[in-house]
Parts: C-alpha cells; sequence; structure tokens
C-alpha cells in the first residue's frame, strides 16, 4: 500500500464529509436568517398598516373637534346663514392658518344647504359647484358628523371631514375640514423607518382633470408612464428603470406577496396596501418599501467569515493531518521494510540450514557406506 493510496483512503473522504457538512451549516444559517428578515419585515408591514389606519382615525377625531369649535361660533353661524362670503372669509382666514400651522389642514369648505359651494377658504376664487362627495351626502342624510378618505378629481388622496350646519333645528349648510395623506407617509416614513409608492388606478381619474391638478400643485406628471396606473406620490427617488419595471410588471397588485426593488446600491422588499375610499372601493395602493440592504449584507458578510474561517481552519487541520499520516506511513513503510528484510534473512537461513542438513544425510550415508567395503568417489561434505 502506498503513501498517497493511505492518505486518499482518509483524506478524501474526511474533506468530502466536512464540506458537506460547511454547505448544510451555511444553507441552514441561510434559510434561518432569510426567515428573520422576513419576519421583521412583516412586523414592519403590519405595523405600518396599523399606524396608517390608526393616523386617519385620530386626524378624523382631531377634526371633529375642530369642526364643533367652528360650528359653535355665531359669527360664522351669521355668515353661513346670510351666504356671505366676505364675511366668512374674514372670520375663517386667520383660523385656517393657525390650523394649517399646527396641525395638517389643507382643505376648509362651506356649503349652503343645498351643498351648493360658497366658500373654499384655501381657494377663494373657486366656488359655486355642487358637493356630491360620499361624505357631505352622508353628512346630509345622517345629521351628523361624516368623515372618510375620499379620492378628488385632480387625483388626490383626502381624508374628509363634514359637519352638518343647524340653527335653531334648521339646516343652514355644511363645513368640511380635510387632509392630504402625504403628512402620514412622511410621519411613517419617521417613525416606522419606510418609503413609500403612492399610485392611482386610471379609471378613476380623467386625464385632462388629472394632469391639470397636478400641474396647478406644482407636481410632476407623466400619464403615459405607466399602463394602468398613476405615480402621484413616493418618499424615495427610486431609479426609474427599477420603478417602470415594478409597475409594467404588474407587480405593484402584489398584496401580500412580497417583491424586491433594486435601486441606488439599495434592496428594498415592497408590500402593496390596498387604498380603499370611503365607499370600500379600492382606488389605489400604497406600495410600502422596507429597506433590508443592511439585514442581507449582514446575512451574507456573516455567512462569508464562516466559509473563509471554515476553509482556512479546514486547510491548516488538513496539512497537519497530511504530515502526520505521513510520518506515520513512512514509518509503517520502513517497519514494513524491516519485515520483509528480516522474512528474506529467515527463508535463506532455513533454506541453507535445510540443505546443509540434507548435503549432511547424504555424507553420512557415504561414510556408512565406505565403512562397509565400498569405493566412495566423492565426499558429499564437501559439497
Amino acid at each position: 500500500m502506498t503513501n498517497t493510496s493511505i492518505k486518499n483512503r482518509i483524506l478524501v473522504p474526511l474533506a468530502i464529509g466536512l464540506f458537506s457538512l460547511l454547505v448544510i451549516f451555511l444553507a441552514s444559517l441561510f434559510w434561518i436568517e432569510r426567515s428573520n428578515i422576513k419576519q421583521r419585515v412583516e412586523r414592519q408591514f403590519k405595523s405600518t398598516e396599523h399606524y396608517f389606519y390608526s393616523q386617519l382615525e385620530n386626524d378624523a377625531r382631531l377634526f371633529s373637534g375642530m369642526l364643533e369649535t367652528i360650528m359653535n361660533d355665531r359669527a360664522i353661524q351669521a355668515a353661513l346663514k346670510a351666504g356671505d362670503r366676505k364675511a366668512l372669509l374674514s372670520h375663517t382666514a386667520s383660523l385656517f392658518k393657525r390650523m394649517s400651522f399646527y396641525h395638517p389642514v389643507t382643505h376648509f369648505y362651506f356649503s349652503d344647504a343645498q351643498r351648493i359651494n360658497l366658500l373654499r377658504i384655501h381657494q377663494p376664487d373657486r366656488y359655486g359647484d355642487r358637493i356630491d362627495r360620499f361624505t357631505t351626502l352622508e353628512a346630509e342624510k345622517t345629521g351628523k358628523i361624516a368623515h372618510g378618505l375620499e379620492l378628488g378629481p385632480l387625483g388626490t388622496l383626502t381624508l374628509r371631514v363634514v359637519a352638518p350646519m343647524s340653527v335653531d333645528g334648521k339646516r343652514i349648510g355644511f363645513v368640511e375640514l380635510g387632509e392630504e395623506i402625504d403628512h402620514i407617509t412622511d410621519k411613517l416614513k419617521k417613525t416606522i423607518g419606510v418609503e413609500f409608492i403612492v399610485h392611482i388606478h386610471k379609471k378613476f381619474l380623467n386625464r385632462s382633470d388629472w394632469e391639470a391638478g397636478m400641474k396647478m400643485l406644482g407636481r410632476t406628471y407623466d400619464w403615459d408612464r405607466f399602463p394602468d396606473v398613476v405615480l402621484v406620490q413616493q418618499t424615495l427617488p427610486v431609479n426609474p428603470e427599477a420603478l417602470t419595471k415594478f409597475f409594467t410588471e404588474g407587480s405593484h397588485s402584489l398584496g401580500a406577496n412580497d417583491k424586491e426593488i433594486f435601486s441606488q446600491n439599495h434592496r428594498y422588499r415592497c408590500r402593496s396596501l390596498a387604498i380603499k375610499d370611503v365607499k370600500g372601493v379600492e382606488v389605489g395602493d400604497m406600495v410600502i418599501m422596507i429597506d433590508v440592504t443592511g439585514q442581507v449584507t449582514n446575512l451574507y458578510y456573516t455567512m462569508g467569515v464562516i466559509a473563509i474561517f471554515s476553509i482556512l481552519l479546514g486547510g491548516v487541520l488538513f496539512f497537519l493531518l497530511h504530515f502526520f499520516l505521513g510520518r506515520v506511513q513512512n514509518q509503517l513503510t520502513t517497519d514494513q521494510q524491516k519485515i520483509i528484510d528480516l522474512e528474506k534473512d529467515n527463508t535463506r537461513m532455513e533454506s541453507e540450514a535445510k540443505f546443509y542438513s540434507v548435503a549432511q544425510s547424504m555424507n553420512d550415508a557415504m561414510i556408512s557406506s565406505d565403512q562397509s567395503g565400498k569405493i566412495n568417489f566423492w565426499n558429499l561434505a564437501d559439497l
């Protein structure tokens, strides 16, 4: 048996076994850590969804309290009852500034008893149209404050809170406060650390109205960029190619399934949160983007360190084992050669002893013959 065969019989199976264990360990580590990342992402998704709807409800309660104060103001009551736009603007302009400074109020309306808009404090030049939104109709029907998320003709998502105003039991009109949801997503980004892409389904919008609205609001717009949705808000400047691919492939409708977006050397896990209006109609989606770059990088770094350390340690152990086996094999070879040499010596000595024994026997026989009087022509002992 050669040195190579002995080492192969020991080292090759050992190497295969240890390599298999390393692969199994790294695969297990990868699966466990990916599962942990998925669980952390899942918790962030749920926290984001809960925070979003909780914030909507909190703001609705806040606006309801503001409306109670406004409705009890006698000067405002008199101005609305008289349909006096100037008096209304005079009494509410400073109030709107204060509310906008301390709270995210973006809309402030007054309408008469027939729902004809009398004054938009945030846009005084726009008035005279009939308000047929669900929240206003609900307040008219129930006689109570109504609230809900509604999609405006400009493609804006607005939380609207509408209260019917009455004097001496007679309806004199409606007052409404509203806020766009941008500030909620900004809060979510700061509080939970997630990014957002908000989009609306085109089927609920009129192209010309939407483009005019975006232009008026000073926002960028591109109706033809995506096949079935328009982008209305994003908290992160996502790589345009990645975003186009995401929406073109329909990934924005992934629901509870996660998808990844790679942008600017960052990896984001994405999930869509359906945005439903007050009537329960799904008008758009909020794509929640969670940056998992650090977590995934740490996972790969840990696996790399373990793999390199294992290979180096295995290399050192294999070198030592190879050296040890070499010395053992050399000693075995030396001992084996000694045994072979000894066996050869024993065999030779046994052959010589046997030969001399036979020769001696024949010599003895010849001597016996001489003594009996026969002629001896040779002496076998000389052989």
